[in-house]
């Protein structure tokens, strides 16, 4: 694997440990009023984190193995998932897309407007967690290699998971 490759991968890997140490810092029950002191940042911190490193990964990716090219990007997806999953997910460049710009305007959510966004209404933050749990999982299981795709997809699974659990499926 040559160096930008090499780099690529590590920033897949941070996107997703800092995605599952976000819903490890994070309070386990809803709460009338934003967490304050280290409850309050640090899980906005880790998920900020995760959105810069995703977008850089993306930009890295699109511009070391892609060479900027969309058409390309889509064969190595439609490649990719045929061969890992089984299917065919052409559609999951949207979605990845659609995943990094959502996942940067929901981390600056996070901190230009705290309580508006740790108080957000059920719905809101279920859809933004399971678009951005599936669009994760999905890349992960489609782009990396060998056992550690599988730690990856669950590791994915089980942070938004048992997140939701903890929460009774009603938490930030």
């Amino acid at each position: 694997m040559n160096p930008g490759g090499l780099i690529v991968r590590c920033l897949g890997w941070l996107v997703v440990l800092l995605f599952v140490l976000r819903w490890w810092a994070s309070p386990t029950v809803r709460m009338e009023a934003p967490p304050t002191g280290w409850r309050g940042w640090v899980p906005r911190a880790f998920w900020t984190g995760a959105a810069l490193a995703n977008l850089c990964h993306a930009l890295l990716a699109f511009a070391i193995v892609y060479g900027w090219s969309h058409d390309t990007f889509v064969e190595e997806v439609v490649l990719r998932t045929q061969e890992n999953l089984g299917i065919s997910l052409p559609w999951l460049v949207h979605l990845t897309y659609a995943s990094v710009i959502l996942w940067l305007l929901d981390a600056l959510w996070s901190w230009v407007k705290p309580a508006s966004w740790w108080g957000r209404v059920t719905l809101v933050q279920g859809g933004i967690r399971g678009l951005l749990s599936l669009a994760l999982m999905l890349n992960v299981a489609a782009f990396a290699d060998g056992p550690i795709r599988w730690v990856g997809v669950v590791a994915v699974t089980l942070a938004a998971a048992s997140r939701w659990c903890r929460t009774g499926c009603a938490g930030a």
